[in-house]
């Protein structure tokens, strides 16, 4: 099961981003999830 999460960044920054990933092929939505989760493993060993 997903959950969606919505949030604003800056137009130049979402643009680069999707640019970026495009170019290189990359899921936008995987890179996202292993941001988050790189936070969470992060904030746990606090």
């Amino acid at each position: 099961m997903y959950k969606q999460i919505a949030f604003r960044v800056p137009i130049d920054l979402a643009k680069r981003f999707r640019e970026v990933t495009h170019m290189r092929g990359d899921s936008q939505a995987q890179i996202l999830k292993e941001a988050i989760e790189e936070y969470l493993q992060k904030i746990e060993k606090e």
